[in-house]
């Protein structure tokens, strides 16, 4: 091989990968290669965008999370070895508004997060266990349930015929069963409450309260008691309301999510400032509670 031909088939050392994905396709960018790809959102699909990372070396591949539609992505490229971050859209979308990007294009946006990996290099995530997948489903299809059964409620409101409201009614007691009653809520004065946290001493207050009612013994769920010093803790406030603690963390947070955060002398001063306005906080509520210090 002649020294122009092994030069041009030369690949840059850091390669970075950005992936659009949708239900049906993936949009596939690479910088600085500027080679862009679409591909069936499936198991061939997904190996022709394996073989083309390998072939370049590429060192991260970043996603938008969608739903379920890029965990099948996801799960291969970890599979492959291939380093994958799946990063949220929100960031991204502010990263393209930082760059003077708002156009939007599955192919633009692909370049996108490209971009945003080679700028901002995330970590690489871990694809969820299986049955951490199993819970995540089983706690939307919970949610999705009570949803449904908060809008027959409503729908239950503004209906006048009486077939409608029966089959309403039945759609609520299907989606209701099974659930847990409403909590009851007991409204107690300062004295009251303190009072009744004497007497139960270790246990919890729900415990002590439901075998004073039912006169059995509850499960002894014991908790640690704290005992509270008010000095510590006014001062503890004041010293709170005097800080710009929260304010100079929100720039903080929104400058790094969008991309534009330079560290400056300054920067590093506000968060050395930080990081001590919170050591000191957590110290005066350890002090305030009655708890015992950690071990430095």
């Amino acid at each position: 091989m002649s020294r122009m031909q092994e030069k041009i088939t030369q690949y840059p050392e850091n390669v970075y990968a950005g992936v659009d994905v949708s239900k049906d396709s993936l949009d596939f960018s690479l910088i600085p290669l500027d080679i862009k790809l679409r591909v069936e959102n499936s198991k061939n699909g997904i190996n022709k965008l394996i073989r083309r990372c390998k072939s370049h070396n590429v060192q991260l591949v970043a996603l938008e999370a969608t739903g379920k539609y890029h965990r099948l992505l996801h799960e291969m490229l970890h599979e492959a070895g291939i380093p994958a971050a799946v990063i949220n859209p929100f960031r991204s979308r502010q990263f393209a508004d930082s760059m003077g990007r708002f156009a939007k294009t599955d192919t633009i946006d692909a370049e996108t997060i490209a971009r945003f990996a080679e700028r901002m290099k995330p970590e690489p995530t871990k694809p969820p266990t299986a049955q951490y997948k199993a819970l995540r489903e089983l706690h939307t299809a919970r949610r999705q349930v009570l949803e449904e059964a908060s809008d027959l409620k409503r729908q239950l409101h503004s209906t006048e015929h009486p077939l409608a409201a029966k089959q309403i009614r039945s759609r609520i007691k299907m989606a209701d069963k099974g659930r847990y009653p409403p909590p009851y809520s007991l409204r107690l004065t300062f004295e009251e409450r303190k009072q009744l946290r004497q007497q139960a001493g270790t246990r919890t207050l729900s415990a002590y309260i439901r075998e004073r009612l039912f006169e059995q013994p509850s499960p002894r769920r014991h908790y640690r008691q704290l005992s509270e010093d008010h000095a510590v803790l006014g001062e503890l406030l004041e010293e709170l309301g005097k800080t710009r603690l929260s304010n100079n963390l929100n720039q903080l947070a929104k400058a790094c999510n969008s991309g534009l955060l330079s560290v400056t002398d300054e920067t590093e001063q506000e968060i050395n400032q930080a990081c001590e306005d919170i050591k000191l906080m957590r110290e005066c509520l350890i002090q305030a509670l009655g708890l015992k210090p950690p071990s430095s």
